[in-house]
């Protein structure tokens, strides 16, 4: 009787130490949808531009993750650049209990489709913003280098940095300031040497704007001088 009640007594211990390790290893499925859903909800709580029409395709597939049983919370990171962009990755960290216990990255091709400027006929590199025909087009901007342009007045006195096909969508990468002085073109050159003031013409060698000292050669000058832009094709020659 005694053996008995002993060996239901270490039966009973061995299945309680057996629950215990059982519990101490439970574990808990996060779904791929779940965390996908996550990662999506993310990206399109970002603001885009009024009137953008956002859509997402997933990259790759992700499977669920088991973690550790326990208290569930799913966050991501800051979206860090610019937004929209054409690719994008979403970092998703699975806590357990306020604990990081696994981090899952998902990858997103991203369409961003908005009315936007664009040109209405070819334009070569230097035209400038005031000489060129738009239009209004549809236009996905994730896919575009940069902001695309809200209005003509971002580039007024601007030129052309690049060529550009009839259809391009315009941004404020496209252009460039005009300079003041360009290389070959006719500057006119005030000269002072103490109390005498001279007026002259000649070509500039290098590009600048007001402020910036170049090259320029005077009419008849053997050799070129430094002079400051003070104005645009306007240069003076201290001595």
């Amino acid at each position: 009787m005694v053996l008995a009640q002993r060996t239901l007594l270490r039966v009973a211990s061995l299945g309680a130490m057996a629950l215990g390790c059982v519990q101490a290893h439970a574990t808990q499925a996060v779904t791929a949808g779940r965390i996908t859903e996550v990662a999506r909800a993310a990206l399109l709580a970002h603001e885009a531009p009024a009137g953008t029409l956002v859509r997402l395709e997933q990259m790759g597939e992700v499977g669920d993750a088991m973690v550790p049983d326990g208290k569930l919370e799913l966050r991501t990171d800051s979206l860090i650049g610019r937004w929209p962009r054409s690719r994008v990755a979403v970092p998703v960290h699975i806590y357990v209990a306020g604990r990081i216990v696994r981090s899952v990255a998902l990858w997103f091709r991203v369409e961003a489709w908005r009315d936007v400027w664009a040109l209405r006929t070819d334009a070569p590199a230097g035209a400038s913003a005031e000489n060129l025909r738009w239009l209004q087009k549809k236009a996905d901007i994730a896919a575009l280098r940069d902001t695309p342009l809200q209005s003509s007045e971002q580039v007024a006195g601007m030129r052309l940095r690049r060529p550009l096909r009839a259809g391009s969508a315009l941004t404020l990468e496209d252009f460039e300031a005009v300079p003041d002085v360009e290389p070959r073109y006719p500057v006119e050159i005030d000269l002072q040497y103490g109390l005498i003031h001279l007026h002259g013409k000649g070509v500039a060698l290098a590009s600048g704007s007001r402020g910036d000292t170049v090259l320029v050669r005077m009419d008849h000058a053997e050799a070129p001088v430094r002079a400051r832009v003070v104005g645009p094709r306007e240069v003076k020659v201290e001595i």
